[in-house]
């Protein structure tokens, strides 16, 4: 019984890259590595990303601490893990300042790092953010004092986007890579990669890669599934899969201001 991966991909633009799967595999090791395991509804699986900047052939380093955009990545993730327990507290009538609200949080670093942002917004900006009908943690951190930067003129490119092997039995692990050019300079972006298991099979699942002031260059994202650990949520049944990508300034599918689009990419698999 096989899990397929077939189709052409259809965001192949006209761009000359040769060898682009074997660069990156031969890139130094000290890479930015983003995610070794990724949880979502509960299903542990291995994705093991990895981005390098291919026009370079050297790791992109993130701002030093202090630098323009370096408390963003903290803002975001703690936005992202915080946002129900905080608004919880919210909804059933919370009345306190920044260090009470944030005490609720089940970590002292959790605590601590939210009681930082809330006193750089304020308590009243920090409630009004979070309570926003469309709560979405890089939109929540550029509006409190430029934590994250924006860009309206960001523009890039996914050139490329495999899936390796095409097809095979369960147990079988899918190397997965994505090129994506940069334009110009990201103000606060996001690239994702997510995974779609055919109607009834499980539920999709993925991540995203924060992009923080990338400048112009070409990107590559390397990582690897492994479908040999079925579960309820993926029993990796014999299917055609859909391995998609995007790229944006600002979170994907987002609707606040600043967030202009994306580029995007897909697999049959």
């Amino acid at each position: 019984e096989i899990l397929s991966v077939t189709g052409v991909q259809t965001c192949a633009l006209p761009i000359s890259l040769l060898g682009v799967s074997a660069a990156i595999q031969a890139l130094n090791p000290d890479v930015e590595r983003i995610n070794q395991v990724v949880t979502v509804y509960g299903t542990q699986f291995d994705i093991d990303l990895e981005i390098v900047n291919l026009s370079k052939f050297q790791a992109q380093r993130q701002p030093s601490i202090g630098a323009p955009g370096s408390l963003c990545p903290t803002c975001v993730s703690l936005v992202g893990d915080a946002l129900d327990v905080l608004l919880g507290m919210i909804v059933n009538g919370f009345k306190g300042d920044c260090a009470e609200l944030c005490g609720y949080l089940p970590s002292r670093t959790e605590a601590e790092a939210c009681d930082l942002i809330c006193v750089i917004a304020g308590i009243e900006t920090f409630i009004t953010l979070l309570t926003d009908a469309d709560p979405d943690p890089i939109w929540i951190c550029g509006e409190i004092d430029g934590i994250c930067p924006f860009s309206d003129t960001a523009k890039g490119n996914i050139t490329e986007l495999t899936v390796n092997p095409a097809k095979g039995p369960q147990g079988t692990k899918f190397d997965v890579t994505a090129v994506f050019q940069i334009l110009s300079t990201t103000g606060t972006g996001e690239f994702v990669l997510q995974f779609k298991p055919p109607q009834g099979d499980g539920k999709p699942f993925g991540t995203a890669i924060l992009l923080v002031e990338k400048p112009p260059g070409i990107y590559g994202v390397r990582g690897a599934i492994d479908t040999s650990k079925p579960n309820m949520n993926e029993p990796w049944r014999p299917g055609n899969f859909q391995v998609l990508a995007a790229l944006c300034e600002g979170t994907c599918g987002g609707k606040h201001k600043h967030e202009i689009g994306r580029a995007s990419c897909r697999e049959r698999v």
